[in-house]
């Protein structure tokens, strides 16, 4: 079965989670087919060499395992607002749905990715709703943006100074900006910011 793992695909994070699903079921039914061999070839002991093997079966498991507990909470964009803003967008340029961005410290989940023009907008989704904690909300809503915001644009900075990077937490303002984004014929070191991006989807 072939799922799409280009990055700028809008099945891009459904895809992955599928196939880290199917490679976790593939690192079991290899680890324990192995781990049977070994136990019946060897006179029902499992002190053989191919227990060992077995074992080693479960440390790429746990991989798939972390990214798909990652990829769970992003959920779909729809197709039709996918379209619609795909649209919208100049070429060239890149467009990302519903991806997982990771860093030392923090799973930033974002609606969207634009790059393109000397541009980078993306919008930030807020999995936790902070409204419901007060004051102590608000500023740590405050806080996990100025997170985001600094560490996206300190990133493509590193890359390219010429290129304007935004934060959004709405999809319309997003897209409107998106609208307003004047073309550009030739831009400085655009495939090392992408490449900078794409590095960070999970």
């Amino acid at each position: 079965m072939h799922f799409s793992m280009s990055k700028d695909d809008y099945n891009y994070t459904l895809n992955r989670k599928k196939n880290n699903i199917i490679l976790i079921i593939l690192m079991i039914i290899l680890g324990v087919s192995i781990f049977l061999v070994g136990y019946f070839v060897n006179g029902r002991s499992t002190k053989n060499v191919f227990t060992v093997v077995a074992i080693l079966f479960a440390l790429p498991g746990a991989k798939f395992m972390t990214s798909l507990i990652i990829l769970l909470p992003s959920k779909k964009n729809e197709k039709e607002e996918y379209e619609r803003i795909k649209g919208e967008c100049k070429e060239p340029s890149k467009l990302y749905s519903s991806v997982v961005v990771t860093s030392v410290d923090k799973v930033m989940y974002m609606k969207y990715i634009y790059i393109g023009h000397a541009n980078v907008f993306y919008v930030y989704d807020e999995k936790k709703k902070y409204d419901d904690e007060g004051k102590k909300g608000v500023k740590k809503r405050d806080e996990d943006r100025k997170y985001v915001k600094d560490y996206i644009y300190k990133g493509v900075n590193n890359y390219s100074s010429g290129f304007k990077v935004q934060m959004f937490t709405e999809v319309k303002k997003f897209e409107n900006e998106i609208k307003r984004v004047e073309e550009k014929d030739e831009v400085k070191n655009e495939a090392e910011v992408i490449s900078y991006i794409e590095s960070l989807i999970v």
